[in-house]
């Protein structure tokens, strides 16, 4: 499972950086040091591969919102716990 969860995460920064277009499978693999054939051991295609990221993304942001949610003083306290986490600000 971890390597599943570093190819995850190494593609996940060259998609945020490059955009998902730019980046093929060949450079996700290249970037990781690890063959194609290696590499869809552990994914079926590239939209399983965003998928798996974008899973994986969801579940973290979940985990913090649900730690801001259990530490907040109050409503007010976690509506701006929650803002301070936001990517925007």
């Amino acid at each position: 499972m971890e390597t599943v969860n570093k190819i995850v995460e190494k593609s996940m920064e060259l998609f945020m950086q490059y955009g998902l277009r730019s980046i093929s499978m060949d450079d996700v693999a290249r970037t990781l040091g690890i063959s194609k054939k290696t590499l869809y051991q552990y994914v079926d295609n590239k939209a399983d591969l965003i998928q798996k990221g974008m899973i994986k993304h969801i579940e973290e942001e979940k985990m913090i919102l649900t730690e801001i949610h259990h530490f907040a003083e109050n409503a007010i306290d976690e509506m701006i716990k929650t803002k301070k986490n936001s990517p925007s600000c």
